[in-house]
C-alpha cells in the first residue's frame, strides 16, 4: 500500500472479463472516499461528500459498510461477532494525543505496526496533544439548525450530491477539517486520507457528535426535505455486493445496530417543524441548490463562461410547478 494506491487485491472475473479491484480491500475502500490519479473502470471511487448537507449521512454510510467488511474479517480470524469501530474522543484532554496503538512503530512480536503511518506530522506520532481550539465541537453543537441560516449551520448547506462543494457545516469545519489538517500526511489530503487507519476513528467520532447534537434537543432535528432523505449512495457490503440506499435509512444508529457510549438510543422520532430558521414569512422559501460545476473559474476582468449541470430533480420539480400553475390558470 502506498501513496499512489497501487497494489489492489483483485477479484478474478474469469471468462467474463479482466480482473477488477476487490471492493472489500483496504485500498479500494480508501479510494471510495478519494483517490489521486485516474479511476479504474467499474469502480465507485471519489464519492465522498464534502461542503454539503450530505457530508454527515454519506460518511455514516461509509463507516457502516466499512465496519461490516472489517467485522467479517475479524470473525473470520476468530474474533467476536459483535466487533464495532471505536471512536477517538480527542475533546477529552486525557485523549487529545493520537491513541498509543497508532504511535507504536512495531507490534509486540517485532513486526511492523500497520496502524503506524510515517506520513503524519512527527509531533502527532510522538504523542503531541491536539490543542482544544481544534478538538472542541462546542461551537458546532451550539447551532440548533442543521442547515443555514444562520450560517453555516451544524450539518451543511443545501446542495446537490457532489464530491466537493462549498456549503460546509460548522461540524465539518471544527473539529473535522482541523483534525485532518493537524495530523496531516495522508490525513491532510482528501484523496488519500482514508489510507491512514486513524481516519476511521476520527470519522467515527464525527458521527458520534451528530448523534450527540440530536440528543441535545432544543429544536435540533435532521432535515425533512425529500431531496435530502431520498438521496441514495452506493457502497459494497462484506461480500462485495453493491447496495444503493437512501439517506433516510441511516438516521437512527440503533436501527443500524450500534449506539454511542453516553448517548441513549432515541425513543421516538422528534417532531420536525414545518418551517426551519427562516422566521414566519412564508414568502421566504428555503434555498435550493439546482446546479453546480467543479470546473475552475479564473476571474480576469473579462467575460467568462462555465458549463453548469442542472440537477434532474430540480428540472422535474420546475416542470411540475409550471404544469400546476397552468392548470390553476385554466380553472380561473
Amino acid at each position: 500500500m502506498g501513496p499512489d494506491h497501487t497494489g489492489f487485491r483483485q477479484r478474478d472475473q474469469g471468462a467474463a472479463g479482466p480482473a477488477t479491484p476487490d471492493p472489500t480491500s483496504w485500498e479500494y475502500l480508501s479510494a471510495v472516499h478519494g483517490r489521486s490519479g485516474p479511476a479504474l473502470p467499474h469502480t465507485a471511487w471519489n464519492q465522498c461528500q464534502h461542503g454539503s448537507w450530505y457530508f454527515l449521512p454519506w460518511h455514516r454510510m461509509y463507516l457502516f459498510y466499512f465496519e461490516q467488511i472489517i467485522r467479517a474479517e475479524v470473525v473470520n480470524e476468530g474474533g467476536p461477532d459483535g466487533w464495532a469501530l471505536p471512536f477517538w474522543d480527542y475533546s477529552n484532554p486525557a485523549h487529545a494525543a493520537l491513541p498509543p496503538a497508532f504511535r507504536q512503530t512495531t507490534m509486540p512480536d517485532g513486526s511492523a505496526n500497520p496502524l503506524f503511518v510515517t506520513e503524519r506530522v512527527p509531533a502527532a506520532n510522538a504523542g503531541g496533544q491536539l490543542p482544544p481550539s481544534i478538538t472542541s465541537a462546542d461551537d458546532a453543537l451550539d447551532f440548533t439548525g442543521f442547515i443555514p441560516p444562520p450560517a453555516p449551520g451544524f450539518g451543511g448547506g443545501i446542495t446537490m450530491a457532489s464530491h466537493f462543494f462549498t456549503a460546509h457545516g460548522q461540524l465539518e469545519f471544527t473539529p473535522h477539517n482541523d483534525v485532518h489538517a493537524v495530523i496531516n500526511g495522508w490525513m491532510g489530503d482528501p484523496d488519500m486520507a482514508a489510507l491512514d487507519p486513524i481516519f476511521w476513528l476520527h470519522h467515527c467520532n464525527i458521527d458520534r457528535l451528530w448523534a450527540a447534537w440530536l440528543e441535545k434537543g432544543g429544536g435540533r432535528v435532521n432535515p425533512s426535505e425529500t431531496q435530502w432523505l431520498d438521496q441514495t449512495f452506493a457502497f459494497h457490503d462484506e461480500n462485495g455486493a453493491q447496495e444503493s440506499r437512501p439517506v433516510s435509512d441511516f438516521l437512527d444508529t440503533s436501527q443500524l445496530g450500534y449506539t454511542y457510549e453516553g448517548i441513549p438510543a432515541p425513543t421516538a422520532a422528534e417532531e420536525v417543524p414545518a418551517a426551519r430558521g427562516r422566521g414566519t414569512d412564508p414568502a421566504m422559501p428555503d434555498p435550493e441548490m439546482v446546479g453546480a460545476s467543479e470546473q475552475p473559474l479564473m476571474l480576469t476582468g473579462t467575460p467568462v463562461s462555465v458549463d453548469v449541470s442542472i440537477d434532474r430533480r430540480a428540472v422535474e420539480a420546475r416542470a411540475r410547478d409550471r404544469a400546476e400553475a397552468s392548470a390553476k390558470a385554466l380553472d380561473l
